[in-house]
């Protein structure tokens, strides 16, 4: 329920600020206070080993009424973890209501396989704020071209033209 009473009469212009009290936002965050993840996971799919990978966005928004300190990461120290490159923007203050991107990379170099990771979001807002991580490395596909090589009619015991194959 939201109620307002006017505390004296007044000619200026009053507004009403609702926030989500700590609700979450709809699913699409970490929310237990005042910043949310948005996305809280990125999946990067499959990717080839050795070749190239896309880099993706994620904000920390602060719903809050207050400004929150923000300290870094911590991404373990794990196998799960380690193809995975976050770059915060170095903001060391979110202001109420302010969004800050960061950004997370893949190296598709690793060994092929599923590589998962939970990284932390270390802030004072006083709950646990997350990213979670997901990519699988995949080995390389082959492909030939042509799909076909037309040799036409040869005759046994002679010979065709050469064809080439590009792979």
């Amino acid at each position: 329920a939201l109620g307002l009473t006017a505390a004296a009469a007044s000619t200026a212009a009053a507004g009403v600020i609702i926030g989500d009290a700590g609700m979450g936002d709809a699913g699409s965050g970490s929310d237990n206070g005042d910043i949310v993840v948005e996305p809280s996971q990125l999946n990067f799919g499959q990717l080839v080993h050795g070749g190239l990978a896309p880099a993706y966005s994620f904000d920390l928004v602060n719903y809050g009424f207050g400004s929150i300190k923000l300290f870094g990461f911590n991404k373990p120290d794990t196998t799960g973890c380690a193809p995975f490159t976050v770059t915060p923007t170095g903001l060391s203050d979110l202001p109420p209501f302010g969004r800050d991107t960061w950004w997370v990379s893949v190296e598709p170099s690793f060994p092929r396989g599923y590589y998962s990771c939970v990284v932390d979001i270390l802030d004072d807002d006083g709950n646990y704020d997350f990213i979670s991580l997901n990519v699988q490395i995949i080995a390389p596909v082959m492909q030939v071209t042509p799909a076909a090589i037309p040799f036409g009619a040869v005759t046994v015991g002679t010979t065709s033209p050469t064809q080439y194959i590009f792979i």
